[in-house]
């Protein structure tokens, strides 16, 4: 897919050899974790994205066959100091980014900036730390995936009463979904 890529990109996604490094950035109150699956830190204006020393992996999740609702993605070998920004807060919920940025294939720096290729939420991020490393396993669903989900609401007096007591904006709702409203017939519109 070459669109939104500049001409040296796209020149890098056409040719033979290609060299990609994914970048995951993960938005945290406390700061943002970012994490590549490069062999060497990747390092894009002032923001640095920290390798782990041990190759991770980025797999599809599927929940029915043919459906792709999320990602996987492992990184192990990390320090334990990455880890503590991942560990400080709740994790359900925030926001991930998945870069893609092409590499030159003899100087391994950076061509151009990264191309946003995917964002999601975190619905699980189970941590797992030894003596010196940690591991991290992400489970994150697309963003979309929430437009496919019921509203949790309903235009309803019960659920007004819930969230504002008190309120009578919808005291009558209920009823006028279900009432019949029989507009007059013409004759009576000519008189």
């Amino acid at each position: 897919m070459s669109r939104g890529l500049s001409s040296p990109q796209q020149t890098a996604a056409a040719g033979r050899h290609r060299q990609v490094a994914l970048l995951i950035e993960m938005i945290f109150d406390s700061g943002t974790l970012r994490l590549t699956t490069a062999p060497w830190d990747v390092i894009v204006g002032a923001d640095t994205y920290y390798k782990s020393n041990r190759p991770g992996y980025i797999k599809p999740l599927s929940e029915s066959s043919g459906s792709m609702e999320g990602l996987e993605f492992g990184l192990s070998g990390l320090n334990t100091g990455l880890v503590d920004i991942a560990a400080g807060e709740p994790a359900k919920g925030r926001v991930v980014k998945l870069y893609k940025l092409y590499l030159d294939a003899d100087s391994n720096q950076a061509i151009g900036s990264p191309v946003l290729y995917w964002v999601g939420r975190i619905r699980s991020m189970p941590i797992v730390e030894s003596n010196s490393e940690a591991s991290i396993t992400v489970q994150v669903e697309h963003y979309d995936a929430q437009l496919s989900r019921p509203a949790p609401l309903r235009y309803n007096n019960a659920d007004q009463q819930r969230l504002y007591s008190g309120d009578l904006g919808c005291e009558f709702a209920e009823e006028m979904a279900e009432k019949k409203i029989i507009w007059p017939h013409k004759e009576v519109l000519m008189r």
